[in-house]
């Protein structure tokens, strides 16, 4: 059984080394070293994007301790519907057993951080 992103028919094969998530592979976040300012972190952003998508709140009300189905009511097709969208987003692949796993959304962002990092491996 495949990933749910390739069981929908999405294609995440191609690689873009001009990507944002080709950036958070290669540690391109956080502070930005010439002024010191934060640097969108693009894995942070896709995720809490998903997660607003589908629960219908703002990305910014959606905190990495968020508890995916005490705090964002989320079911199983929810869930899914989140990895999906953030797996086509950043172009990665995540696998159902560790997404099942995952019991916050800060669990989700790692689980992407980790995916990224391990895509050329496939």
């Amino acid at each position: 059984m495949g990933t749910i992103a390739e069981l929908l028919g999405f294609d995440l094969s191609e690689e873009d080394p001009e990507s944002d998530a080709a950036a958070v592979v290669d540690g391109q976040h956080g502070i930005d070293e010439d002024d010191g300012a934060r640097v969108a972190d693009p894995v942070v952003e896709a995720v809490n994007a998903a997660i607003a998508e589908e629960t219908g709140s703002e990305p910014d009300q959606v905190l990495a301790d968020s508890m995916l189905v005490a705090d964002l009511d989320l079911d199983a097709l929810g869930r899914y519907a989140i990895v999906t969208t953030v797996e086509r987003s950043l172009k990665i692949s995540l696998r159902d057993e560790d997404v099942d796993r995952a019991e916050t959304a800060g669990d989700l962002v790692d689980l992407a951080r980790t995916a990224g990092g391990s895509r050329a491996r496939r």
